[in-house]
């Protein structure tokens, strides 16, 4: 009898019984299905969790804020007709549908849901921010009806078109990164987009860019551009540009980005750069990343008073000069380079944070490692490194490397001198080292046939044979032709530097004004 009455009240109050707001239960079920969500809207209308929401509840919301609730369903808040602001990041959201006739959302975060569609949000013409990144939408066509949305944040989707908004003119802001975006024409009329973030992508041709005078910032990282030719059209508004990692075939064409006056940030990294004379002009840089090139000189940043942030790391630089008047530097990233002298930057003070409280470990503003200082303890080099703050896990690896002097017989193996028994010179435009000294130095054997006048080295699988005067060597009796001969000093058989780095399998360093010979050897 009892279980009878239980059922006749709540079909009762299924048919509006018990007051004036409406309750709608089926089998425990309340107006709003999930429970975070009902939770979390009885906290926001400071109700009672053993309460139950009502129609005119739902109707007095105006913004919901609740991220990482475990929200499953929106189902409710199809009575929210007065909802401006639904801000649910972090949530487990698959369905939008429960908002399809609200027309009031001008702002709407789904950031890491399980979303696949923004069509529910169509009728919502005052929309002004849109932030759905990390979710699984495959299509920006609602936001044609969005006449007055600035920004739009659509990152970590299956997004392959942007022609859906030809209808967002007052966009300013713009985040599409990791998604599947060929072209950005569609962006072409929008000319008050300040902000551009479409690294990942497999974008090819960025001319539209040309055609945005207000742009400021502009991620282009890890997609297919080719041509360079348009960067040095970019509009000189910009303060923050990445390029890192495209294919540019034609990197020669980017000659000069000095009109890009206003320029603070800029990543370059991965683009088979040889130099960085395009920057040489650019007095606002703080942020240079031209990391993974192919970079042999730091002269052009030598007037760039601005720099604080500089990655520099894999590349084949040796010389810091350039550096030592460069006094704001507090971050610079030399790994994986040819650098063996720290004097230089002796003065500079770079950032050093302790291991923090809840176990990060510590930060080093200088970055060294896999380069060719000689971090034996007690070296001269050893003493600055330690000065300078460096970091100990950088002293191994550290390679091996040669440095001589044209005119001097003292040479040096890292810190320690040598004493040679011919000074490298220069004959006919062409600087001539000692033979026997840096073959075996760089660990190849050296017999020499004095009634031939001819030294062979065997280094390896490999076998050079040069008489003395000809300029013609037999590698592995393979005939080259060298456009210098061997030449015979004071009884030392002396060789022309290029022949070091072609055939002995090594890269070399000079340095013009010291008329320095740098010679590193393979690790």
């Amino acid at each position: 009898m009892k279980r009878v009455i239980t059922i006749v009240l709540t079909f009762l109050f299924a048919m509006g019984w018990g007051g004036q707001d409406t309750y709608l239960y089926a089998a425990g079920q309340g107006l709003v299905t999930d429970p975070y969500l009902d939770n979390g809207l009885k906290m926001i209308l400071n109700k009672a969790q053993d309460e139950e929401l009502t129609v005119s509840d739902l109707e007095k919301l105006t913004v919901i804020d609740l991220p990482s609730s475990g929200i499953r369903s929106l189902s409710g808040l199809e009575h929210a007709v007065h909802l401006t602001h639904l801000r649910i990041p972090y949530n487990q959201v698959e369905d939008l549908s429960p908002l399809k006739e609200i027309t009031t959302l001008r702002e709407v975060d789904v950031t890491n849901n399980y979303v696949s569609s923004i069509e529910p949000l169509e009728k919502n013409t005052q929309m002004e921010r849109l932030i759905v990144s990390n979710n699984a939408i495959t299509s920006l066509g609602v936001t044609r009806n969005f006449p007055r949305l600035h920004t739009l944040y659509a990152g970590g989707n299956q997004i392959t078109s942007l022609d859906g908004l030809s209808g967002a003119a007052s966009l300013r802001a713009l985040d599409i990164n990791f998604n599947k975006i060929e072209s950005i024409e569609p962006l072409v009329n929008m000319t008050s987009l300040k902000e551009l973030l479409a690294p990942s992508n497999q974008i090819k041709n960025i001319s539209v860019l040309t055609k945005l005078p207000n742009l400021q910032i502009l991620d282009l990282n890890q997609n297919q551009i080719t041509d360079a030719t348009y960067i040095n059209e970019l509009p000189r508004s910009i303060v923050s540009l990445k390029l890192a990692h495209n294919p540019l075939s034609n990197i020669d064409e980017l000659q000069n980005m000095s009109h890009l006056t206003n320029l603070e940030i800029l990543d370059l990294s991965g683009l088979q750069l040889n130099s960085l004379t395009p920057i040489q002009d650019l007095q606002q840089l703080t942020d240079l990343n031209a990391s993974d090139n192919q970079i042999t000189s730091l002269e052009p940043l030598k007037d760039l008073k601005s720099l604080t942030n500089l990655d520099v790391s894999k590349n084949l630089i040796f010389n810091l000069e350039p550096l030592q008047h460069l006094n704001h530097i507090q971050s610079l990233n030399l790994s994986s380079n040819l650098v063996w002298d720290l004097k230089p930057i002796q003065n500079q003070q770079f950032t050093y944070t302790r291991q923090g409280s809840s176990g990060e470990p510590p930060y080093y503003g200088l970055n060294l490692k896999d380069n060719y200082l000689d971090l034996t303890y007690g070296s001269n080099t050893w003493s600055l490194f330690t000065e300078l703050g460096g970091n100990p896990e950088d002293v191994t690896p550290q390679g091996k490397y040669q440095r001589l002097q044209e005119g001097s017989k003292t040479a040096y193996i890292g810190d320690g001198p040598y004493l040679l028994r011919v000074a490298p010179f220069l004959e006919k435009g062409r600087t001539y080292v000692p033979l026997r000294f840096i073959s075996e130095q760089l660990g190849a054997d050296v017999t020499w046939d004095q009634k031939k006048k001819e030294v062979t080295i065997q280094k390896n699988d490999t076998s050079i044979r040069w008489t003395v005067g000809n300029r013609q060597v037999k590698v592995n009796g393979k005939t080259t032709l060298y456009d210098a001969p061997l030449m015979l000093k004071s009884g030392v058989t002396c060789i022309p530097l290029r022949f070091v780095s072609e055939q002995l399998g090594t890269k070399v360093g000079y340095i013009n004004n010291s008329k320095t010979t740098l010679i590193f050897a393979d690790k």
